[in-house]
């Protein structure tokens, strides 16, 4: 894809979705904050959740390399679920 169809995708997607830049930043800025505060309230369970997310990461990635995944378009996932009649785990 070039530039040009990138940006009109960008576009597109701003529009149907209702979202610009400035909101998408806020949005982040205030989750960021969110977590931030509960990190504070709860470091244990903050660094257990963190623990926990590092290893399903790190076992994820395991499975991709051991099974030879690669990464395909998104009419491609389409055609395979429609043929599969389920969703690809």
């Amino acid at each position: 894809m070039d530039k040009k169809t990138i940006s009109q995708l960008e576009e597109l997607a701003k529009k149907l979705f209702g979202y610009d830049d400035d909101t998408l930043l806020a949005e982040l800025e205030a989750a960021e904050r969110e977590l931030e505060a509960e990190k504070a309230a709860n470091p244990e369970l903050a660094a257990q959740i963190e623990r926990e997310t590092e290893e399903g990461y790190k076992n994820l990635m395991e499975r991709i390399k051991a099974e030879g995944l690669r990464p395909v378009s998104i009419e491609e996932f389409e055609k395979r679920k429609k043929r599969n009649g389920k969703p690809i785990d």
